[in-house]
């Protein structure tokens, strides 16, 4: 069996193929006993629904599967950042200097509802 943080990664990877225009950042706190997940642009965090379809089925999934563990979602304005990453990635349409809503706007172009099939 994959141990937790191995699943997450995982998950991650195939995230980012779908949410192209986001970057995900990755870290486990041994003290806190917590896995944090960095998402951004904010918008995509907070407003988008394929993203919010998709968080609530990995977390569904997670907690069946690692039922004593804690997994965290939240942006870079968070009052508890993601400080140490042990896994950083950027989506192939991810730009620093893009305004968030030329970044979903161009990800999301011709899209469908994301449906999360979430088998990792």
């Amino acid at each position: 069996m994959k141990t937790s943080r191995q699943y997450i990664q995982k998950a991650l990877r195939s995230f980012i193929k779908v949410f192209s225009n986001a970057r995900v950042r990755y870290e486990y706190d041994e003290r806190a006993l917590v896995h944090f997940v960095e998402v951004v642009p904010n918008d995509l965090f907070r407003s988008n629904e394929n993203y919010v379809a998709w968080e609530s089925a990995m977390c569904d999934n997670f907690i069946k599967r690692y039922p004593t563990e804690n997994i965290c979602f939240l942006s870079d304005d968070a009052t508890v950042p993601v400080e140490n990453p042990e896994l950083v990635l950027e989506g192939k349409s991810y730009r620093k200097g893009l305004a968030p809503a030329e970044q979903q706007e161009r990800a999301m172009a011709g899209s469908k509802l994301y449906k999360p099939q979430l088998t990792y």
